[in-house]
């Protein structure tokens, strides 16, 4: 049986990135000349080369699939600018004012385990730059509790960047959740289902072993909107998946297919067993007493998966199943089309 649970999310930090692109090629330049004007040889030449950087960063985003590759390569960019600009500008401040941002870009970009790794090698350099100041430049390091309060600014804004995406995650898996599962009945919907139908397709693909399914839908449910309003049919749609989950197995995969119609998924199971199976949920259906105030049928279509088919004609005959039990009386389970009885059909008469 299949309820709402957790499930990751993609990191957004390659969106972050590109939004950092644009940003790049559109100030780096002016600071780059601002750079030279005053003499920061290096930092201007460092600038130029992440505005190469960016540009070739902006054309490879335009593919999601270049994502790794972009977000690392902005990172990247990033801390060799800071860190050139913390050895070459550390007397005009510039490491400093800089150090406690980057933990936040960093951990946006490249996600919270690589982002303390950048952030913790840029201190390094930072700090190793000041230590040597007065040695390579011949004049007095700046006040040792300025580099104090330096850096416990940039671990405090580390640790809230941190804490800040861990509590952001637990956010989007909630939303991802939503997007996977049936708000009324709490069963995985059509989203959540096709990838534990692939996962289960390919296992038996490879490894052989049985796979069946049942798609199956309430009978006459639009007499029962149509009797007893919308709000007695929602009822009606989460109390007939509470007897579907009660009378399958915890490793069959039920979902809401869309509308009236559910779906089940049935791994390790051939056809007999799994029309067995329907039928023990047709009945079970049929004589359970609903809050509707009356007696509720369902029809069921039922198929076994066949080596080397494609997930869509798996699905399809399923559901031709279905249609012919419809077509054919309803409250019944359909595992093959059925055979009409011509018995008592004259047949006609030669002419000589």
């Amino acid at each position: 049986m299949t309820r709402l649970k957790n499930t990751p999310l993609p990191n957004v930090g390659f969106r972050f990135a590109r939004i950092l692109l644009i940003l790049s090629l559109a100030f780096l330049p002016y600071l780059a000349i601002g750079d030279f004007q005053h003499g920061h040889v290096l930092a201007g030449y460092a600038k130029c080369v992440v505005v190469l950087v960016c540009g070739v960063g902006y054309y490879l985003s335009k593919n999601e699939n270049n994502h790794y590759i972009v977000r690392f390569g902005v990172a990247s960019s990033l801390f060799l600018m800071a860190s050139i600009g913390a050895v070459s500008k550390l007397d005009s401040f510039y490491g400093l004012v800089w150090a406690p941002v980057l933990p936040l870009l960093f951990c946006f970009l490249i996600g919270i385990r690589y982002g303390i790794t950048y952030t913790l090698f840029y201190l390094i350099v930072f700090s190793g730059s000041y230590f040597s100041f007065e040695y390579f430049n011949n004049i007095p390091a700046i006040d040792i509790g300025l580099w104090s309060q330096t850096v416990v600014a940039y671990l405090f804004v580390l640790v809230v960047t941190v804490l800040f995406q861990k509590e952001t995650q637990k956010d989007e898996k909630h939303l991802k959740n939503v997007a996977k599962f049936d708000f009324l009945t709490q069963l995985l919907n059509r989203r959540g289902f096709v990838p534990r139908m692939e996962e289960e397709v390919s296992r038996v693909s490879r490894y052989g072993g049985n796979l069946s399914i049942i798609i199956g839908d309430i009978d006459n449910f639009k007499f029962v909107n149509d009797q007893y309003g919308h709000s007695a049919g929602d009822t009606l749609l989460v109390e007939f998946s509470d007897l579907l989950l009660q009378h399958t197995r915890s490793s069959d995969v039920v979902a809401r297919w869309g509308g009236e119609e559910f779906i089940i998924l049935a791994p390790n199971t051939d056809l007999n067993a799994c029309t067995e199976l329907a039928e023990k949920l047709r009945l079970c259906i049929s004589k359970n007493e609903f809050s509707v105030g009356n007696r509720i049928t369902s029809s069921f279509g039922v198929t076994q998966y066949l080596a080397s088919e494609s997930q869509d004609v798996f699905l399809n005959r399923a559901d031709g199943y279905l249609f012919e039990a419809k077509q054919f009386g309803k409250n019944r389970v359909v595992n093959k089309p059925p055979i009409i009885d011509r018995s008592d059909v004259i047949p006609p008469v030669a002419v000589a």
